[in-house]
């Protein structure tokens, strides 16, 4: 068989797109949870950001570095931050690893959020029988929290702590990072709020249909509270009072530490 340049060149071609294949046939197994930079995700995944639900919105590679810091090794909320939100949480309520990273997020993308006046976190590394749904009101400090579940994936034994997380479809797994919160519906579990993921460690949450609803197996009474496919559902006795606090627009930060 006689082989020349052009033949080389389609084979080796076709070799790297193979290889392409396996590579990300691979990443998609392993359900990885690393976060990827905002300028690393392609134009597509950051165009999943609603336009709806933001003033002027420029594409997020555009925002200044430190919107590229979820769970990221080692990093340091700047003085400024830290003196410019010092109201925040006056009762030391939220840890501050997640509240500085929430800060952070809040403080560089405010200006785009049609709801900056709240801000929200999700402390995955707390175990499900304490509150760790934080609603923060940004204009006071003041914070409201609650209970909340995680994927039954992401707690394969129920012991009460999520360890691992996804963003594939049918994984089961609660997904980490910054999401912004878009429409109520009402649907099988009803009253429920559709969340738009803007990392990409959630970027597929609307396509897993993770949303916060009412539970009934969220109850202060039960340790540790039910497990969801994925959604942070809260207790169905106040579920809709807090979704029509933070519905279309509030930003959100579902944190873990690796």
């Amino acid at each position: 068989m006689k082989f020349n340049f052009k033949s080389l060149f389609i084979l080796t071609g076709l070799a790297l797109m193979w290889h392409g294949s396996l590579t990300y046939a691979s990443y998609e197994a392993a359900m990885c949870t690393e976060v990827v930079p905002f300028c690393e995700i392609s134009p597509e995944e950051r165009m999943r950001l609603p336009e709806s639900l933001l003033h002027d919105p420029v594409p997020l590679d555009m925002l200044s570095p430190q919107t590229d810091i979820f769970l990221m090794e080692p990093f340091s909320v700047s003085k400024e931050i830290r003196q410019k939100y010092e109201y925040v949480d006056p009762k030391s309520e939220i840890a501050d690893r997640p509240l500085e990273l929430a800060l952070s997020y809040y403080d560089n993308l405010k200006d785009r959020l049609k709801r900056p006046e709240y801000l929200g976190i999700i402390n995955f590394k707390q175990h499900s029988s304490e509150p760790r749904f934080y609603i923060i009101d940004m204009r006071s400090g003041a914070v409201r929290k609650m209970l909340t579940t995680h994927g039954e994936g992401s707690d394969r034994k129920n012991t009460g702590y999520a360890t691992v997380f996804s963003n594939i479809v049918n994984s089961h797994m609660s997904s980490v990072g910054a999401f912004i919160t878009a429409e109520t519906y009402n649907g099988k579990n009803g009253y429920s709020l559709r969340l738009d993921g803007i990392e990409k460690s959630n970027s597929k949450l609307r396509e897993r249909a993770v949303v916060i609803h009412g539970s009934d197996y969220v109850k202060p009474t039960m340790s540790p509270i039910g497990r969801s496919w994925g959604c942070p559902a809260i207790d169905r006795k106040i579920s809709k009072a807090a979704i029509d606090t933070i519905k279309k627009g509030v930003l959100f930060l579902a944190w873990y530490d690796q």
